[in-house]
Formats: C-alpha cells, sequence, structure tokens
C-alpha cells in the first residue's frame, strides 16, 4: 500500500470510518445474538459488507479533498452514517426473510413427505 495512501486515509477519516463501522458493527452483531448456523451469520455478514464496499468506493473518492469540519468529524459522520445502514439493510433482510417463511417456503425447500 503506498505511503500516499495511507497518509490520505488517516489525513481525511472517511474510509478509516467506513472500515470502523464494518468492525464494530460486526462485532455488536455476534456479540448481542451469535449465529447458530452459517446461514444465519451470512444473513448479517452478506449486507454489512455490501454496505461497506459501497461506502469504500465513495468515501475513497471523497478522501481526495479534505472535509470542512475536519478528519474527526469526517470520520464520525462515515462511520455514524455506514453502521446505521448496515443495521437497516441486515434488519431489512432479516424481516423479509422472517414473512417469506411465514408465507411459507417454494415446495423445493420444504420437507420432503
Amino acid at each position: 500500500m503506498p505511503i500516499a495512501l495511507v497518509h490520505r486515509i488517516v489525513q481525511h477519516g472517511r474510509s478509516a470510518g467506513v472500515a470502523a463501522s464494518l468492525a464494530v458493527f460486526l462485532g455488536l452483531s455476534f456479540g448481542s445474538r451469535p449465529p447458530d448456523d452459517l446461514l444465519q451469520a451470512l444473513v448479517v455478514i452478506l449486507p454489512a459488507f455490501q454496505v461497506a464496499f459501497f461506502a469504500l468506493i465513495f468515501a475513497t473518492a471523497q478522501d481526495e479533498t479534505p472535509h470542512l469540519l475536519g478528519a474527526r468529524f469526517a470520520f464520525s459522520l462515515w462511520a455514524a452514517a455506514s453502521f446505521v445502514l448496515m443495521w437497516a439493510l441486515v434488519e431489512a433482510t432479516q424481516a423479509s426473510i422472517r414473512v417469506y417463511v411465514e408465507f411459507g417456503l417454494p415446495p423445493i425447500y420444504s420437507a420432503q413427505v
């Protein structure tokens, strides 16, 4: 990793905020509700990585210019925004799976009689 990129990430704080929010979100998610199996873990991990991936793309592009209120504020703003988006997407995914199961699975997933 070039030293200029590391300096830019630390100096402007947006990308570091997104990475920190991913680590905190996964830690809190698995600490508060440990998954029973791999599928439940993937329901949390995949939406969180999806949000973090796109947020990191935009954060890295925005790290070209310094934030008006400083690196600490940019870090906090991007960390909070990406954390909230991760939480919302994971909750929406879990809710849609619960509703899908409640209304009945397709025959391929139901128990074979």
